[in-house]
């Protein structure tokens, strides 16, 4: 005998034999005019699971004009959706959300509003749309208040604000941003351990290494106090963000292993993109090339499937690989994409990076005139965003050193002064000395130089 459901014991839930069966309800509930009851008892149904799918529910709810819990179910679901890169769906959801809210007829200042405009907000700012993201940000700051949930509104929001400056270049905006942020978080929150961790990496690519590392190492003290898991393996990124940049690849390395085996057993796509990134900048910079390649490849091929923006990290870190190999026609065309990219978004600090970055394919290709022209771009960029950057020192580095062996001992100079800058202010001594001993030769070899008659 047919069956109009069947068990799926998966989950002990009852679902429809085939998608003809719901159709066919479907077809009679609408020439019946029961369409909503439908709809509704649907509703009920899903909310009485033990794992409620938002999406879902707030689909049905809506189409039963139970727009209350709709507004509130279609909200969980955009904010679940953009959590897994789901960025379309995400907007399609609080938008439908957002209708709700208007047919009921929630004044303007009901708090409500401002959950909609954080989430639309966080949705454009993934989508990097950072012009739209402000606009709705702002939107929350009209609204929130001295109450508790208003002042955890502004918390998210000024920590957002401050994460566009910061890419935008603007570090001492967005680290005021942060501050504000820090002064609206409830002590021991979520937002307050994200800010601190935001603030953290902000001071360390500002070349304070002992003040980044309190403040992350107290946003994981806050997480572990929480038990919040998800939530120490994300500030713990930042933590190896931070050891990378201080030169301890070792310790960087074993976060990252560790933070990967969590990410494997959970199946977080995009995080573990994040971890094969990294991974693979340490590999770089231990000489592991082939490794490193592999690990970006891994890291760009995750991004593309989860549909994130975010698959320009690996592919610039891939064109740094690549022109540490001297393979400058690849380099160039990841390199300059990447470049496009920056210029277009606004982000100035990456767009200096990939300048100077430029500069050494230039140098292999002894294009004196390309390196004159990246080199000086990068710096005025690394002037106006005050960044301090390991890669800016290691291609620098490279770069001078390119530059020495061709006999071009002032470009070398220029390329060595700003390398040995960055080193010293990342504290990273040893690197620092070798980059100084090479302008040692070079200004002995200039002395030497017999004068032009």
């Amino acid at each position: 005998a047919n069956h109009l459901a069947v068990l799926d014991r998966r989950d002990g839930h009852w679902r429809f034999s085939h998608s003809l069966v719901a159709e066919a309800l479907i077809t009679r509930a609408k020439a019946t005019g029961d369409l909503a009851k439908l709809h509704s008892a649907a509703a009920d149904m899903l909310n009485g699971r033990k794992e409620i799918a938002h999406a879902r529910l707030g689909q049905h709810l809506y189409e039963a004009n139970r727009l209350e819990e709709a507004a509130h179910h279609l909200w969980e679901g955009s904010r679940h959706a953009h959590k897994a890169v789901r960025h379309n769906r995400a907007w399609s959801l609080i938008t439908q959300q957002q209708e709700c809210l208007e047919r009921l007829k929630i004044p303007p200042t009901d708090l409500r509003w401002a959950d909609t405009w954080l989430t639309k907000g966080t949705i454009r700012r993934s989508q990097s749309r950072a012009s739209a993201a402000r606009k709705f940000f702002h939107k929350v700051l009209e609204i929130a208040d001295e109450s508790e949930r208003g002042r955890n509104l502004q918390a998210w929001t000024y920590r957002a604000l401050g994460e566009i400056a910061r890419l935008e270049g603007n570090n001492e905006r967005g680290k005021r941003l942060h501050e504000k942020a820090l002064a609206f978080a409830p002590k021991g929150s979520e937002i307050h351990a994200k800010t601190l961790g935001s603030i953290g990496f902000l001071s360390g690519t500002q070349g304070h290494p002992d003040e980044a590392m309190k403040y992350i190492d107290e946003a994981i003290e806050i997480a572990e106090t929480r038990g919040d898991k998800a939530l120490k393996m994300d500030v713990s990124m930042q933590r190896s963000a931070m050891l990378q940049l201080f030169g301890k690849h070792k310790e960087a390395e074993e976060v990252l292993l560790d933070l990967r085996k969590d990410f494997l057993t959970e199946g977080r796509r995009y995080p573990l993109a994040r971890c094969a990134n990294d991974l693979g900048e340490i590999a770089r910079h231990n000489g592991h090339m082939d490794l490193a390649e592999k690990y970006y490849l891994e890291s760009l091929a995750s991004f593309d499937a989860v549909g994130s923006d975010t698959a320009w990290i690996p592919r610039a870190n891939l064109g740094i690989l690549l022109a540490e190999q001297g393979r400058s026609l690849e380099a160039r065309e990841h390199l300059e994409r990447v470049q496009r990219r920056m210029t277009r978004l606004g982000h100035t600090g990456l767009l200096a990076t990939m300048h100077i970055v430029l500069a050494l394919v230039a140098a292999q290709e002894k294009n004196w005139e390309a390196l004159d022209q990246d080199f000086l771009e990068g710096t005025r960029l690394l002037g106006i965003v005050q960044l301090v950057d390991k890669d800016v020192a290691r291609e620098a580095h490279l770069a001078g050193k390119l530059c020495f062996e061709s006999g071009e001992f002032e470009r070398a100079l220029k390329c060595l002064n700003l390398s040995q800058d960055h080193y010293e202010r990342m504290e990273r001594e040893e690197d620092a000395a070798l980059v100084a001993d090479m302008i040692s030769e070079i200004q002995t070899q200039l002395s030497n130089q017999s004068p032009v008659v």
